[in-house]
């Protein structure tokens, strides 16, 4: 999702000729309370209110690639990737905390997914 963001502002950018075209906040408002709207699902996803689904993440903005922060928006846009996720919330529920998936054992799934690759390679 932070590549998709960070590409839908960059081409609008590039293919425009205009720096100041899509703002970061845009941006995130695009991938938030805009999708759920074009999605018709308002009412249950899209921003952070009583009765509808949570799904956050919380972000690790001390960073070689984060820091300084000037913006917020624009830091979350085109600096964060995926490593910088600290903790993952879905539907209220904690996926994963400081780095570590609950309920699953990564090396288990590192070593199914590399004998698929094997299975596909003969």
């Amino acid at each position: 999702m932070f590549s998709a963001m960070s590409y839908t502002a960059l081409l609008q950018k590039g293919i425009n000729e205009d720096a100041k075209l899509l703002p970061a906040y845009d941006v995130i408002k695009m991938a938030t309370v805009n999708g759920a709207k074009a999605l018709n699902m308002e009412d249950k996803i899209g921003s952070i209110e009583n009765g509808k689904q949570a799904d956050l993440v919380i972000i690790d903005l001390e960073t070689t690639m984060t820091e300084p922060v000037n913006d917020v928006f624009s830091n979350v846009v085109y600096n964060v990737r995926p490593n910088n996720v600290l903790t993952t919330i879905v539907n209220g529920k904690i996926i994963m905390e400081n780095k570590k998936i609950y309920g699953i054992e990564e090396k288990e799934i590192y070593k199914k997914c590399n004998a698929i690759i094997k299975r596909l390679q003969n």
